[in-house]
């Protein structure tokens, strides 16, 4: 097998993994996309432009899976929203300014911020009969939602629902279930919004990207109709030694690459 061969062996089961894990261990696929991409000798640009592609596939099959069964909520436009979009277009032009070793050590760090984001769905998930008011206003709490998301997509390419789910049922008091619902069409024009300013810019494999959003789908089928659900104990010490392993293999990239 050449080595062109085994890297796009590589890209689909990448595509898979992702799939898998997404719907297993309820972490976002771009998490592993990512990092996987840049170990193929991608910039941190292409890595993230191709990402998002991928997700974006994924979320169309998605959303098109919940439209016919009435789960997918498109809100209107508000500061929420908004400041999303605003966030998405800047932030994509950012990866071709700042440099890649920078951009690999934000990445860690986000990576380590999922994993307190994970916890606090949990608790809150946990908690849901007994959840307070929250006290924040109701603008700051829709920008930092728009901005965090924003970010997710256009900066790291993923999706963001590991962002916009717990502060959903944070600040709004929403339910898991709820919560999902109403992030699915925010993560779809989020997404398509960074694939377009990545496209503008240059940096997206369409052919690698379409491997991986493929798979992705398939990998999401196949956990829904054949794997079980895990513990959440067992879910929780997954996907925590997953996001701590990436963490750590970035950091040390980042500062091979000073």
């Amino acid at each position: 097998m050449t080595i062109s061969e085994l890297r796009w062996l590589l890209l689909i089961i990448t595509g898979l993994a992702s799939g898998l894990l997404a719907k297993l261990i309820d972490v976002g696929g771009g998490i592993i996309l990512v990092p996987v991409l840049l170990t193929l000798g991608h910039s941190y640009s292409q890595s993230v432009a191709t990402s998002i592609f991928a997700i974006s596939l994924v979320c169309l099959y998605r959303s098109f899976q919940n439209w016919r069964t009435s789960n997918l909520q498109f809100q209107r436009m508000s500061v929420l929203e908004f400041s999303a979009i605003v966030t998405v277009l800047v932030s994509t032009s950012f990866v071709n300014i700042v440099p890649q070793s920078i951009l690999e050590i934000g990445f860690s760090l986000f990576l380590l911020l999922n994993i307190y984001l994970a916890h606090l769905r949990r608790q809150l998930s946990l908690n849901a009969d007994n959840t307070k008011s929250s006290n924040i206003n109701p603008l700051i709490a829709k920008m930092s939602i728009g901005v965090s998301a924003g970010l997710c997509a256009g900066l790291f390419g993923v999706g963001g629902g590991t962002a916009i789910v717990p502060l959903r049922m944070l600040y709004f008091e929403e339910n898991v279930k709820i919560a999902i619902k109403k992030s699915m069409g925010l993560i779809l024009l989020m997404s398509i919004t960074a694939l377009l300013g990545h496209i503008r810019q240059g940096n997206v494999l369409f052919l690698s990207g379409l491997v991986l959003g493929i798979g992705g789908t398939i990998g999401n089928r196949i956990n829904s109709l054949y794997l079980p659900k895990l513990s959440q104990k067992k879910e929780e010490i997954i996907s925590n030694s997953l996001l701590i392993i990436l963490s750590i293999y970035l950091l040390v990239r980042a500062f091979e690459i000073f």
